[in-house]
């Protein structure tokens, strides 16, 4: 809070979510996106939690053994799928299911947002004939 009212341009945070309940969570990823389009320029997050980052990034970087393993939008990184979790990164639930849905024949447009996502599964399933 002390850090929010000096009105940064930049906020980095670390694992800001840990420990929050999901109603904690929400409220505080809210207040993120208020200040975001208010006078915070840029938001780093630093995150084990992927479906955090999936949902609330449009640019992210994964490290593995100090140096930039990965890099881009979560669409581009998370499409790594196996290669990510080879070095010990979970995949949001949204990327998972896509991987499954893939291997069942079933192609869903790659946004890992659970809105997008949702959307996506809609039109895929509405295209292959299973869905109205």
């Amino acid at each position: 809070a002390g850090v929010i009212v000096s009105r940064p341009e930049v906020l980095v945070l670390d694992e800001p979510a840990a420990g929050l309940d999901p109603v904690g969570k929400r409220d505080f990823l809210k207040l993120l996106k208020k200040i975001h389009k208010s006078f915070v320029k840029t938001i780093i997050i630093v995150s084990h939690d992927m479906n955090l980052i999936a949902e609330n990034c449009n640019q992210m970087a994964v490290f593995n053994n100090g140096e930039i393993y990965a890099q881009g939008t979560p669409e581009t990184v998370f499409n790594l799928g196996e290669k990510l979790q080879e070095i010990g990164l979970d995949l949001p639930v949204t990327a998972r299911l896509t991987n499954a849905l893939k291997r069942k024949g079933i192609t869903v447009e790659n946004d890992f947002t659970v809105e997008g996502f949702s959307v996506a599964l809609k039109k895929a399933l509405e295209k292959k004939g299973g869905a109205r």
